[in-house]
């Protein structure tokens, strides 16, 4: 069914053609703005086709966002391991004193000793 909107007569000239009354006539035209409805069947058919394509678009997004988290958390791990292999030679350049040494010692001497 096609809905309906109403706009004023007008005469060949596009002259408002007016009534006994002096009102305006108005007819009853198609409206192409409209949203055509359909019967109930039909309309839920229609919906079910909307929610179809809204899914599509969905996954479509979330394979997406998957790979740019899969390659978000691939630059973190490499950012990761680049800063940890700039930390390693810094700590090890850094040790001056035997203090340093002799304290980690103890500790691994006494896990292996209980």
């Amino acid at each position: 069914m096609v809905k309906q909107k109403t706009v004023p007569a007008v005469d060949d000239k596009g002259q408002p053609i007016k009534g006994p009354d002096g009102k305006p006539q108005m007819l009853c035209v198609d409206d192409p703005d409209a949203e055509v409805t359909y019967d109930p069947h039909t309309q839920v058919l229609k919906q079910v086709d909307q929610q179809g394509e809204q899914i599509e678009s969905l996954q479509t997004e979330n394979k997406s966002l998957k790979s740019a988290n899969e390659l978000t958390q691939q630059g973190l791990m490499e950012a990761v391991d680049y800063l940890s292999s700039k930390l390693t030679p810094a700590s090890t350049t850094t040790d001056t004193g035997s203090a340093a040494t002799s304290t980690a010692a103890p500790a691994s001497s006494a896990a292996s000793e209980s």
